[in-house]
């Protein structure tokens, strides 16, 4: 009798431990690839969003930088600076964005495990010269040419002098700023002659795994 009840209480046991591994907590941020996203975003009437912008009162200033920036780009965009600036004003409800003319997309994977936020991202301002001179030291690359399949040199190779200067498109005076702009894939540039700043865009990948 002792052996039959054990088998009952091993199988229940698997049976648990299948039920555990087949959880899918989103508590943390977790992401899973089953299934497929046959539309990446998608209008929705209200994001699946909880309360307000914690950081709303900096967008004005973002919008002043970027005017004094990019001219073109703030005058392509005014319409709908003025609209977010509106309805940040008016409280930031989630639920109240198309009243201003603003449409809301949101990701969702199709196994309903979708995470959904509102995501600001750091664009790095460095400030540089044309040349090598003073405390601007460190070169900042364009994309060198290479052949299919070949690797590029080394994050440690290119800062030991590894790329050619023919490559070298700006002089920074600072080594984290470059590295930041790498991570973050681009960057505004002040070359710091009385000229708007200058955007440098992802050029390409190395072929190195990033650690």
């Amino acid at each position: 009798m002792k052996g039959y009840w054990a088998k009952y209480a091993l199988t229940g046991a698997f049976l648990a431990l299948l039920a555990g591994c087949s959880s899918k907590p989103t508590d943390r941020g977790q992401q899973y690839i089953d299934g497929k996203l046959e539309q990446p975003l998608g209008l929705v009437n209200e994001p699946n969003a909880k309360g307000r912008p914690v950081n709303g009162r900096d967008f004005g200033v973002q919008v002043q930088q970027i005017q004094g920036a990019s001219s073109g780009l703030y005058s392509r965009n005014t319409g709908t600076y003025s609209a977010i600036q509106n309805w940040l004003l008016s409280g930031a409800d989630t639920r109240q964005l198309s009243q201003f003319g603003l449409n809301a997309y949101q990701m969702e994977g199709t196994d309903n495990y979708g995470n959904v936020q509102f995501t600001g991202y750091y664009t790095p301002v460095v400030e540089a010269r044309y040349t090598r001179q003073g405390e601007f030291q460190y070169p900042i690359y364009r994309m060198p040419p290479r052949t299919r399949g070949q690797k590029l040199p080394s994050r440690a190779s290119i800062y030991s002098g590894g790329l050619d200067d023919r490559y070298v498109i700006a002089w920074s005076n600072s080594l984290i700023d470059n590295f930041m702009m790498d991570v973050q894939g681009s960057g505004y540039v002040d070359f710091g002659d009385g000229r708007p700043m200058r955007f440098f865009g992802y050029g390409g990948k190395n072929g190195w795994a990033y650690h």
